[in-house]
């Protein structure tokens, strides 16, 4: 009868840790993460900006023209070297953010996306197809006029778009992955303990 008891709770912990480990992965396959820099070298200045950006790929075109903000999970950019708007922004500064990777093919997002060809251009460079963010009317975070250019609030000082590279992310652990690794570790717990009885 113990036996049998215990054959059922360990199939019970396996298929919990499956169930789990599937669930956690599932939960963050469409979140890609991105750096992005800007630079005034073109424009005769010190300025220069930073961000990193998290897109969920479900709700981004690629090829095509993805506009808004559901599409970005997180958004944090730094200014520095400008005479005036240098600082740290996120999210909730901004009220727009679009990709427009053309209409014909898509990008490749495992490597640099800057200088990747589209149908008559290549993406990012110049006022080609690119990547622009958009300031909330009452924010002073830096913003972009034309494409593929941010400017530093209050600076006057132009940033040109010169990368926007992948990087690897580490997901964080879900709530149903650290359930799954309970359950496991009771499960040898429970099973250590009956070896101590007999």
């Amino acid at each position: 009868m113990y036996s049998f008891q215990l054959k059922k709770l360990k199939i019970l912990i396996y298929s919990t840790l499956i169930t789990g480990m599937l669930l956690a992965f599932s939960a963050n396959a469409s979140l890609l993460g991105f750096d992005v820099f800007w630079s005034g070298a073109a424009y005769n200045n010190t300025a220069s900006a930073k961000a990193r950006i998290t897109i969920d790929d479900t709700l981004f075109n690629n090829p095509g023209y993805t506009s808004g903000t559901a599409w970005v999970t997180s958004f944090s950019i730094t200014v520095s070297g400008a005479s005036a708007g240098n600082g740290t922004f996120g999210l909730s500064n901004y009220n727009n953010f679009t990709f427009d990777s053309g209409a014909f093919s898509p990008l490749d997002l495992t490597r640099e996306l800057v200088g990747q060809p589209t149908q008559s251009c290549l993406w990012g460079v110049g006022i080609c197809f690119g990547f622009d963010i958009f300031t909330n009317a009452s924010s002073v975070a830096p913003t972009a006029p034309l494409n593929n250019r941010i400017v530093a609030a209050g600076s006057n000082e132009w940033m040109w778009f010169t990368s926007f590279t992948p990087v690897a992310s580490v997901p964080e652990p879900s709530a149903i992955a650290l359930l799954t690794l309970g359950l496991l570790g009771l499960g040898f717990a429970r099973k250590r303990k009956s070896y101590v009885r007999h």
